[in-house]
C-alpha cells in the first residue's frame, strides 16, 4: 500500500498510444481523448513494467464493448454530446427506489412507468440490483456478480428491456456502482481464499495485528456497533482483510491496474444494457494512503476522471452522481473542473441542515449551508434532497458548525435527540442509524421524522417544508420512494431493526395508498398533490429564473429563509410561530401547498408557523398600479 504523500510520479515517457478496434463514431471521440486517458492511468500505474502491455489489453477489451453498444444508444450519445447540459435543464425529478419494494422485480418496474411518468420522473434510481451476497449484503452494496441480476429481480434482458422502456418515456435509468468492495462471496474473493495470488493482489490485506492497529488510529468507522473496525481477519489468508464497512466487504486494491480495468469495464457493460447515470458508491474511499484517514485521497479522483474519460469513448450520454457524503469542500472536487469528473452529487449538507433548521426553529443554519453552496460548472447539478435510503450524517455539518466557534456535540446531539423521540415535546419518530451514538445518524421516512398526522396541519406543513428546501435550491430534487405518498416507517422484525437500522426507512410501496393518490381527503392525495405542487412551482423557476444564482434575502425574522431566484421569492418558516415579512417592493402573487388560489399581498405577509409562500410579481396589479399614479398626476 502506498505510503506516498502526493499523486504517483508519471512515467517519463507516455506509452505510445495504440489502436484498438473502436467503431468509427468511437474512434474520433478516442483519438481526442486517448492522451488524457493515457496520461491519468500512467500516473497510477505507469511504473510498472508491464503498464504498456496492460493499456493495449485494457483498451482492446474495451473497444469490443463498444462494437457492442446498440444503436439507439449510439444515437443517444450523439444527442446528448449536442446538449450537454439537459438534465440541468429538466423540469422533472430524480425518484429512488429499490426494485422489489417498489414494484417485485425488474419487470415490474416498467408496469410501473405510467406512475413515473405522472409523478414527472425524468431520472429513476433503481438502488442495487445486481447479484448480492447470500444472507447479509448491507442492502445490496455488497456485490458477488457485476455482471449477473439478482435471483428474483429479473434478467440482464429483463434489465435491457426496462432501460429501454424508460428511455422511451423519457426517463434515465441511474444504478449503482460499488467501486471501493465486493462481497467477499464474489469470485474474486472466493479465488484469493483458494490460494490464487493473482486475485489476492486485488484485494488489501495486512499480515500482523499491529499493523492493523496503526492504521487503524487513523481511521474512522462508518458502523461502529455493529461492525467495529477497518479490518477482518481471514483464516483461509491468514490475514487482515480490510473491510471498511461491513466485515463481508472487502475493499478492492486500485493500485493494481486490473482492479480498475474490472470496475470501467463492468460500468461500461451496464451503460450498454441502458444505465444512462451511475451513482458512484463509497467514492471517498477507494484509494488507501496509510497514516491518513483514506478519505478523499488525490488518486480518488485520478481513478473518477480516468473512468470519466473512458465513458467519454464509449458511452458518452452517460452520466456519474458521486455519493460522497463528506464536507461541502471536498464534495466540489468530485465534479472536477468543468465535469471532468462527475456531472451530480447529492447536497448532503443541505440536507442535513434543514433538519437543524426544522428542530431549531431557526432558519440559521439552513441559510448558512445553502449561502455557502456555490454554483455549479456547466452542466454540473446538485441533487437536492429531504430523505434517501441511507441516515442521516451528521458530520457533514461539523466543520461549519466548528467554524461559528459553536459546539457540534451539544447543537447536532440536542437534534439528533429530538428527532430520535428522545425529547418530551417530540413529533419525531426517527431512531439512532447503526450506533448507540446520536450523532452518527438518524434513520426514519420523512413522514415519521416530521412527525405527520391526519388532521394536523403543523405536521403537514412541516412535510411541505423540508421538501421546499429540494425544489426550491438550484438542482434536481431527489423523491425517495413512498414520500409522494406520506408513507411512514416500516414495519420491522426486532431483530431485523436491530441488525440495521437503516430497514426503517425502506418500506414496501403502499398499493393502497397508491391506489389513493386522486383520492380526496386521503394521506396518500395529500401528499401527492403536494409533489405535483412542488413541480409546478420549480417548472416556473426553470422557466423564468434558470441558471440565475441564489440571493439570500437579509432582515428576515430568525425563523424565516427567504431567497430570490430570478422574479421569483420563496420565503419558509422553519419556526412553530406564525411570522410577518415585510414586502416593500409591489404587488405579489403568494403561492402556497394546498392553497386553492393565490393571495395577493403588498406590504406584508403573514407565514403560518412552519408555512411558506412562493411569490412571483402580480404584473397585472403592476401595470394598473403604475396606470394609476400616471393619471393621477
Amino acid at each position: 500500500m502506498s505510503t506516498a504523500q502526493g499523486l504517483p510520479a508519471p512515467v517519463r515517457s507516455v506509452p505510445a498510444a495504440t489502436q484498438p478496434a473502436f467503431s468509427a463514431q468511437a474512434r474520433s471521440r478516442y483519438a481526442r481523448h486517448a492522451d488524457s486517458l493515457t496520461q491519468l492511468l500512467s500516473s497510477l500505474y505507469g511504473e510498472r513494467e508491464d503498464f504498456q502491455q496492460w493499456l493495449a489489453r485494457f483498451l482492446d477489451r474495451l473497444a469490443s464493448l463498444e462494437q457492442a453498444r446498440g444503436e439507439d444508444l449510439r444515437e443517444l450519445d450523439q444527442r446528448r454530446l449536442q446538449d450537454p447540459d439537459w438534465l440541468a435543464r429538466s423540469p422533472g425529478v430524480a425518484y429512488s427506489c429499490y426494485v422489489d419494494r417498489f414494484a417485485g422485480n425488474l419487470a415490474g418496474v416498467r408496469e410501473r412507468i405510467p406512475h413515473l411518468r405522472e409523478f414527472g420522473v425524468r431520472v429513476l434510481h433503481l438502488l442495487p440490483f445486481l447479484k448480492m451476497r447470500q444472507g447479509a449484503n448491507d442492502g445490496g452494496f455488497a456485490v458477488s456478480d457485476f455482471a449477473s441480476i439478482q435471483d428474483g429481480l429479473g434478467s440482464l434482458d429483463d434489465l435491457r428491456e426496462l432501460g429501454a422502456a424508460l428511455r422511451g418515456n423519457g426517463i434515465s435509468l441511474m444504478a449503482d456502482i460499488v467501486l471501493n468492495h465486493v462481497a467477499d462471496d464474489h469470485p474474486w474473493a472466493r479465488a484469493a481464499m483458494r490460494g490464487d495470488a493473482a486475485r489476492q493482489q486485488y484485494f488489501l490485506t495486512v499480515e500482523r495485528r499491529d499493523e492493523v492497529d496503526a492504521i487503524e488510529a487513523h481511521l474512522d468507522q462508518v458502523f461502529p456497533d455493529q461492525a467495529p473496525g477497518n479490518f477482518t481477519w481471514n483464516p483461509a489468508l491468514a490475514r487482515w482483510v480490510w473491510t471498511t464497512f461491513f466485515d463481508y466487504q472487502w475493499d478492492l486494491n486500485y493500485q493494481n491496474p486490473e482492479v480498475f480495468a474490472e470496475m470501467a469495464l463492468a460500468m461500461v457493460h451496464l451503460a450498454n444494457l441502458g444505465v444512462e447515470v451511475f451513482r458512484v458508491d463509497s467514492a471517498p474511499y477507494i484509494w488507501k494512503r496509510i497514516g491518513t484517514d483514506c478519505r478523499n485521497q488525490p488518486e480518488v479522483h485520478v481513478i473518477l476522471r480516468a473512468l470519466r474519460v473512458v465513458l467519454d469513448i464509449v458511452a458518452p450520454a452517460t452520466l456519474m452522481n458521486a455519493e460522497a457524503i463528506v464536507e461541502r469542500e471536498e464534495i466540489l472536487r468530485y465534479f472536477g473542473e468543468g465535469r471532468r469528473e462527475c456531472s451530480l452529487a447529492y447536497n448532503a449538507a443541505l440536507m442535513a441542515a434543514t433538519w437543524v433548521s426544522l428542530i431549531a426553529g431557526s432558519a440559521a443554519m439552513v441559510r448558512d449551508t445553502a449561502a455557502a453552496t456555490p454554483q455549479l460548472p456547466a452542466a454540473c447539478v446538485w441533487v437536492n434532497y429531504a430523505r434517501c435510503h441511507d441516515d442521516i450524517i451528521w458530520s457533514v455539518l461539523r466543520r461549519d458548525i466548528e467554524a461559528r466557534g459553536d459546539d457540534y456535540a451539544a447543537i447536532l446531539g440536542g437534534v439528533a435527540r429530538s428527532l430520535h423521540g428522545q425529547d418530551a415535546a417530540s413529533y419525531s419518530r426517527g431512531v439512532p442509524s447503526q450506533s448507540h451514538d446520536p450523532l452518527h445518524g438518524t434513520s426514519g421516512m420523512t413522514s415519521d421524522l416530521v412527525g405527520l398526522r391526519d388532521g394536523d396541519e403543523d405536521s403537514w406543513r412541516r412535510y411541505a417544508l423540508v421538501y421546499a428546501v429540494a425544489f426550491a435550491m438550484p438542482g434536481i430534487p431527489l423523491v425517495y420512494m413512498g414520500d409522494e405518498l406520506g408513507q411512514g416507517n416500516a414495519a420491522l422484525p426486532q431483530r431485523q431493526a436491530a441488525d440495521d437500522t437503516r430497514w426503517l426507512h425502506r418500506p414496501a410501496l403502499d398499493e393502497a395508498a397508491l391506489a389513493q393518490r386522486h383520492v380526496p381527503g386521503t394521506t396518500a392525495q395529500r401528499a401527492f398533490s403536494l409533489m405535483q405542487w412542488f413541480q409546478q412551482m420549480r417548472r416556473q423557476l426553470l422557466d423564468r429564473a434558470s441558471g440565475q444564482a441564489v440571493e439570500f434575502l437579509a432582515g428576515l425574522p430568525q425563523g424565516v429563509l427567504g431567497l430570490r431566484r430570478g422574479m421569483c421569492r420563496v420565503l419558509l418558516n422553519f419556526s412553530g410561530t406564525p411570522q410577518r415579512v415585510a414586502l416593500a417592493d409591489g404587488d405579489w402573487r403568494a403561492y402556497a401547498p394546498w392553497q386553492d388560489a393565490p393571495r395577493i399581498v403588498r406590504d406584508a405577509l403573514q407565514l403560518p408557523g412552519y408555512g411558506q409562500a412562493w411569490l412571483w410579481p402580480d404584473a397585472e396589479a403592476r401595470v394598473a398600479r403604475a396606470r394609476s399614479s400616471m393619471e393621477s398626476k
